[in-house]
């Protein structure tokens, strides 16, 4: 039976959009920010807040305007913090540009660094990827007659855009679905960023297509959800 409270489907079964992804998100900013910031004190203040997660994900899962936090060794920590922060921002949670550039609200925002680094960082990615992947209202500033035509407009493209950290879903995948961390094309090992020692993420392709289609027919396919779902009567 249909549940009337999900909503409704964009793609039939067996259809989904095939063009190259133009994701701004670069995860290797993570790399390059723990080995310049290592031991330090901006560091260890990042490392106490909710973008602690973000230093502890694993290498083998992540696919693969810095220069002044890397030379000027003068920089006091003041500074330091919040040029990281901003690139973390900028360059991997939100990215909402191609040229990374910093965002003047959040960067007006680091006036109070203690009230920005218990701001729901996670919730603004969010909803950026979700804007991206959802039928737009406006164009241009311009409101949309048909969203959903408009979409399928987009997606006729060669690329489309993705902008938040669409990484995080990836990692959703694999997390829920372990039989997918067996078609990494990567040899297995429990590295995390933090316990790298060079400033880039290792270089290894993406999970192939096939190989997600391979796991879904696998009759020793197992989903865990992550959110408890709770069955109750449906609304009306």
């Amino acid at each position: 039976a249909c549940d009337t409270r999900l909503p409704e489907r964009l793609f039939a079964t067996d259809r989904f959009p095939r063009n190259r992804l133009n994701i701004y998100s670069r995860p290797n900013i993570l790399a390059f920010l723990c080995h310049v910031l290592r031991g330090s004190e901006a560091f260890a203040k990042i490392r106490e807040s909710s973008f602690k997660k973000l230093f502890d994900l694993p290498t083998r899962q992540c696919p693969v305007s810095s220069d002044e936090l890397e030379h000027d060794h003068q920089m006091d920590e003041w500074r330091r913090i919040r040029l990281a922060l901003i690139i973390i921002l900028d360059g991997v949670l939100i990215a909402p540009q191609q040229i990374h550039r910093p965002t003047l609200r959040y960067v007006q925002m680091l006036d109070d660094v203690d009230a920005f680094l218990e701001f729901p960082w996670g919730r603004e990615s969010f909803l950026h990827i979700v804007r991206c992947m959802k039928p737009p209202k406006l164009e241009k500033g311009n409101p949309v007659d048909s969203p959903v035509d408009m979409l399928v407009m987009k997606l006729k493209q060669e690329t489309f855009r993705l902008t938040g950290f669409p990484l995080a879903l990836q990692l959703l995948a694999f997390r829920a679905i372990p039989m997918f961390l067996s078609k990494i094309p990567a040899p297995f090992n429990d590295q995390t960023i933090m316990d790298l020692t060079e400033p880039n993420l290792p270089n290894h392709p993406s999970i192939e297509l096939d190989a997600v289609l391979q796991v879904e027919v696998n009759p020793s396919l197992r989903v865990t959800p992550l959110i408890p779902v709770v069955r109750g009567p449906q609304p009306g």
